[in-house]
């Protein structure tokens, strides 16, 4: 794993050399609260990454969210509050809202996400959200910033995920694009989460010249296995590096659906490349420490290494916080030059055999 005086690259150094070292950050979180706070509680996760980064001397060049972490249908649900306010749905006139609600809820997160993007002066996948056109259809969709807070473009899931006894198709409808955007870091493509299940739209991206996956998850449990192979198969069958950013913990209202968290900065060759760090979220089981000794007062002990040390196994599910990693544009040319894959690929049979 990369400590953190790995993590190279100084505001002193000439423009191209700091785009050549893409200093990135994730934010992992569990979607358990009102839409407002959960934009704070990401917000402060992003400061305490912004403060080590200017503690190392280093800048932000690439923050991703995860999918939905403002707010999920079920929690919606629970708090009563609107789910899928946009613009475009205050245009549609929606039945039920009042004028009150509609102007409260007008850009809100787009605002936000934009706002965040120039705050911190970071490129930003701003995760996803609920996407509602003139039409009432919902799509989910992320949305890509600069710098200076300007929407590059969207991208909508492409494939639903409907399995494992959950119809995401029921509230969404999917999307028929790829996510490729051009950055001051390079090009990025983007998916989300269940796409992940889908090689094609990797190998798309990177026929389309992807310098790096990124991918905002809400990918549930118990299947942390499959997010940890699918993410690192993505980055070593493209030679591509990756960043996935994925929800943890459980559902508020239902204690037998959660996330696996998992969220991770791998480089093109599929090594970790992330130091991550995590604080207790309240309200949370920690099934993990269920076997951990607990002193006098009941309380689970601190063993050598920090119960809250880095999150790089499964103890993360259940934790929330953010990491942190560079991915280095040059090696991944060497790597690409080292196994061509791209080039070996023999698409004359592929056209016959599919």
């Amino acid at each position: 794993m990369y400590q953190q005086e790995e993590i190279t690259g100084s505001r002193e150094q000439e423009e191209n050399e700091i785009k050549e070292k893409i200093i990135c950050c994730g934010i992992q979180v569990n979607c358990n609260d009102k839409k407002h706070n959960m934009l704070e509680r990401v917000e402060k996760y992003i400061d305490q990454a912004k403060d080590e980064l200017n503690n190392m001397g280093k800048d932000m060049d690439l923050l991703v969210l995860p999918e939905q972490f403002v707010q999920l249908p079920e929690t919606a649900e629970y708090y009563k509050e609107p789910y899928g306010i946009t613009e475009m749905y205050v245009e549609a006139g929606v039945d039920g809202l009042d004028s009150d609600v509609k102007r409260k809820h007008k850009d809100e997160f787009r605002d936000w996400a934009s706002g965040i993007a120039k705050k911190f002066n970071t490129n930003l996948v701003a995760g996803s959200y609920p996407y509602v056109d003139k039409n009432g259809k919902i799509y989910n969709r992320s949305l890509v910033i600069d710098r200076e807070g300007k929407i590059i473009g969207k991208y909508d899931k492409i494939h639903l995920f409907d399995a494992f006894n959950v119809r995401e198709s029921d509230i969404f409808t999917a999307g028929n694009e790829l996510g490729i955007f051009d950055l001051d870091i390079g090009k990025i493509g983007v998916w989300i989460c269940y796409d992940l299940r889908f090689p094609e739209i990797a190998r798309a991206l990177r026929a389309r010249g992807a310098d790096m996956f990124v991918v905002p998850a809400a990918f549930y449990k118990p299947h942390r296995e499959h997010f940890d192979i699918l993410v690192k198969s993505a980055a070593i069958m493209n030679v591509t590096p990756i960043i996935a950013v994925n929800q943890c913990g459980m559902l508020i209202n239902n204690s037998q659906r959660g996330f696996v968290g998992g969220s991770v900065i791998l480089d093109a060759k599929g090594a970790r490349r992330s130091v991550n760090h995590v604080e207790d979220v309240n309200d949370i089981d920690y099934k993990y420490q269920d076997n951990k000794e607990k002193d006098e007062k009941g309380e689970y002990k601190i063993d050598e290494n920090g119960l809250e040390n880095n999150f790089a196994e499964k103890d993360d599910e259940n934790m929330e916080g953010y990491i942190l990693g560079e991915i280095d544009k040059n090696f991944t040319r060497i790597s690409r030059e080292a196994n061509p894959e791209y080039t070996n690929r023999r698409i004359d049979l592929y056209k016959e055999w599919l």
